[in-house]
């Protein structure tokens, strides 16, 4: 971007007097304008240099002279000239000193200047240097396409970019902590704060700058890097590092850093267009086992063997569901996160093998030496690390485990783990994690095949004492399940117990409820787990009924 000091070299500016701003000659400039009007917020842009003779500001008052320069610096003024005139021989006292209260560079050209010339020499400098820029890009752009027809990889782009800039690069991938760079010892850094976000307008570009501390090297005075995202399909996230950010980078810099995220993107891309190859082969494989399509033994043998599995083990399957209720989600967020779903288990458990489809991932892997208890607290860990990420963070999940089964068995593992599912989506449980051994007395109803007519387990009575009065249903729910304790039953329902005594009476009146014979209470104690499956208004749909 060209900046205010080399416009003041400029051959029409070169004689001309800096009144103000000796220090602010840094300051970027897109262009130059006459003053007409003080209505700035109609025609002002950033970075423009406003040129006048003070015509715009006659007979204004003192509040609408400020109120000028308030706004020009909201919109990113760069710049003043003031060009005397035969009635105006030096510079208002006012427009200096509103020029030092908002910080703006003042200069003061003499009456033989014209504007035409002033505007003239900073658009044929700014069009000989965005000439030179598109030069710099389309070399560089050659050199790094060069380096991507010889497929010399991502370290040698890497090298590319360092020469051109001349400071360390290293390329970051924060998913599996993974860094590569030109000069190894500036791969282990430490941030020191938060992240300054930065905008380059001229490349579209967003980065961040960052403070840092470099544990391998023993100048640790004024270290700064830029980190720029490099987007991406899988679930990898990339960021390119600059080191030496305290190093000014110039336009052309710039264009080097653009043509390198690309040529990084092309390599990504690359990457992934092969390992989803190698899914959808492996996904076909893995698709044939969980859902039983393989009946020759010869057949099932070779794809355990072509799987590297091993057969001697037992092997669960974890069935991942997802959603979102606020929105609709993209087939490009749920690649990612399947990728990331499976990445993360990868780092969790052995011999791990995946399926997706839509919104749901199908796990198979060996847990062994693992309780049921360590297998849900890695999901959990692993559900932590999912949600820290925006992007997934008003997802809910279903999640559901089978029990241990050989690899000749897989199916039935796959059908625990779907029925499972069927529970958890009846009973609306979201984000819980299920697993087919603790499932009880809906194992049950699995295994006979009664799931479709649970209706018919519940009595007339618990019915009728659901549609009337839920709260004292609930009432009811409660005092079974800690045994019939009028204090516990108190504490959990947050009333006195008098009240639950009272509350239980009426339904022993009321509903013909009795809680003296063991055969009924065990009755009731499965109705009303059933009733939290069933919701009210689909008792009566032929789904649920016998």
């Amino acid at each position: 971007m060209l900046k205010l000091k080399e416009v003041s070299g400029l051959p029409s500016l070169k004689d001309s007097k800096l009144i103000y701003g000796k220090e602010k000659l840094n300051i970027s400039v897109s262009g130059a304008m006459v003053m007409e009007a003080l209505d700035i917020e109609d025609w002002g842009s950033p970075r423009q240099i406003l040129m006048t003779s003070n015509f715009a500001f006659k007979d204004e008052t003192s509040e609408t002279i400020i109120h000028f320069f308030k706004k020009a610096k909201e919109i990113g003024i760069s710049a003043f000239i003031f060009k005397k005139n035969r009635l105006v021989s030096e510079i208002p006292e006012y427009f200096i000193s509103n020029c030092k209260m908002f910080g703006f560079p003042l200069f003061e050209v003499k009456k033989d200047i014209t504007y035409e010339s002033i505007i003239n020499d900073i658009l044929k400098l700014i069009n000989n240097r965005n000439t030179l820029l598109l030069q710099s890009y389309y070399d560089n752009h050659q050199q790094f396409i060069q380096l991507m027809m010889n497929q010399s990889g991502t370290i040698k782009i890497l090298e590319t970019l360092s020469t051109l800039i001349g400071v360390p690069v290293s390329l970051v991938e924060k998913a599996n902590a993974k860094v590569i760079g030109t000069k190894e010892r500036y791969n282990l850094f430490e941030f020191k704060n938060a992240a300054e976000s930065m905008y380059r307008e001229f490349n579209n570009l967003e980065y961040e700058q960052h403070s840092v501390n470099y544990p391998n090297i023993k100048t640790q005075e004024n270290n700064k890097l830029l980190s720029f995202t490099i987007p991406n399909l899988g679930y990898e996230e990339y960021q390119l590092i600059i080191h030496g950010a305290d190093y000014r980078f110039s336009d052309m810099d710039f264009m080097a850093i653009t043509n390198t995220i690309i040529a990084i993107q092309t390599e990504l891309v690359k990457k992934y267009a092969l390992r989803q190859n190698k899914k959808a082969r492996m996904n076909e494989m893995v698709s044939d086992l969980v859902h039983g399509r393989l009946t020759i033994q010869e057949d099932i043998d070779e794809t355990i063997n072509n799987l590297e599995l091993n057969p001697d083990k037992k092997y669960r399957v974890i069935v991942f569901n997802f959603n979102s209720k606020k929105r609709e989600l993209s087939d490009g967020l749920v690649n990612r996160l399947t990728d990331t779903l499976a990445n993360l288990f990868k780092n969790k458990f052995n011999n791990l093998l995946y399926i997706g489809h839509k919104n749901q991932v199908s796990l198979v892997t060996s847990t062994e030496t693992m309780t049921i208890n360590t297998v849900k607290k890695k999901i959990e860990t692993i559900l932590k690390k999912i949600s820290e990420n925006k992007s997934y963070k008003d997802i809910y999940h279903y999640i559901s485990i089978s029990n241990e089964v050989s690899l000749y068995k897989l199916s039935e593992g796959h059908r625990q783990a779907m029925d499972s599912q069927k529970i958890l989506r009846m009973g609306n449980e979201e984000s819980a994690i299920v697993s087919y051994e603790n499932l009880g007395l809906y194992r049950l109803f699995l295994e006979t095949d009664n799931l479709n007519s649970l209706d018919r387990f519940v009595p007339e009575n618990l019915k009728a004492l659901q549609k009337d009065n839920p709260d004292l249903l609930n009432t009811l729910y409660v005092f079974i399940n800690v045994n019939q304790n009028y204090s516990e039953a108190s504490e959990i329902l947050f009333i006195h117990p008098k009240t639950v005594r009272y509350r239980i009476n009426r339904l022993k009146e009321r509903y013909d409820i009795d809680l003296k014979n063991p055969e009924e209470i065990l009755q009731y104690s499965i109705a009303l787990r059933i009733l939290k499956f069933i919701p009210l208004e689909n008792q009566n749909n032929p789904k649920y009924r016998s």
